[in-house]
């Protein structure tokens, strides 16, 4: 029986991150070019 739960858990672990990985990928990906460009644009204006 605890076999089962710990199946059902894994899959449903794996469904919600198969679901949410690339929402969260993508927004880390969003954060850190912005930082970037924020940056070059500091540098830019110091120039």
């Amino acid at each position: 029986m605890a076999f089962w739960i710990t199946a059902s858990i894994l899959l449903f672990l794996i469904v919600i991150v198969s679901t949410f990985g690339p929402m969260v990928g993508l927004y880390g990906e969003m954060e850190y070019t912005s930082k970037k460009e924020e940056v070059g644009q500091d540098e830019r204006s110091l120039g």
